[in-house]
C-alpha cells in the first residue's frame, strides 16, 4: 500500500526507527487514594495520565515516587517491587502495558496525591545494544 510516497511498512520502519534514537516522552500519573490490602490496576491505553503512551508501548522504565507513610508494592511486567514509605524507586529493563500498585498496609490506606508513577520508552543506547548482539 503507497501512502504519500512511501510505502506503509516504511512509515512504520521510520517510526520504530526513530522510538529507538529518541525513546519517548515521560508520561506522570498520580495515584489517587487506595483503601489497606487493596490493589489498583492501571493499563497504558487507558489511564488518563498516560494518555499518548500507547503509541510507544511496551514501556520499559518506571519511576515511582512515594511520598505517603505507607509502602506499596508495585507489579510491573514479570515482577513485584516493594516501594517503601518515602522512598523513590527506578525500575527498567521491564518491558509493560499495564501495572498495578498495592497498598501493602493493614490499617492505613494511602493518601491522594502522594504517590506519583512516571513512565516512558526508553532509546536504546549501546550498551543495550551491544547485549542484543553480542560478538
Amino acid at each position: 500500500m503507497v501512502c504519500g510516497g512511501l510505502t506503509l511498512t516504511m512509515r512504520v520502519y521510520i517510526r520504530d526507527e526513530k522510538i529507538k534514537k529518541s525513546g519517548s516522552p515521560y508520561y506522570s500519573i498520580s495515584v489517587g487514594a487506595i483503601a489497606a490490602g487493596i490493589t489498583l490496576h492501571f493499563s497504558v491505553e487507558k489511564s488518563a495520565g498516560l494518555a499518548g503512551a500507547d503509541k510507544y508501548t511496551p514501556l520499559d522504565w518506571m519511576e515511582i515516587v512515594n511520598d505517603d507513610v505507607v509502602d506499596i508494592e508495585v507489579a510491573v511486567g514479570i515482577g513485584k517491587f516493594p516501594v517503601l514509605a518515602g522512598t523513590i524507586r527506578t525500575i527498567d529493563n521491564n518491558w509493560y502495558s499495564t501495572f498495578s500498585v498495592t497498598n501493602l498496609d493493614s490499617s492505613t490506606a494511602t493518601t491522594a496525591g502522594k504517590t506519583k508513577i512516571t513512565c516512558r520508552r526508553e532509546p536504546i543506547s549501546m550498551d543495550k545494544l551491544a547485549r542484543k548482539f553480542p560478538l
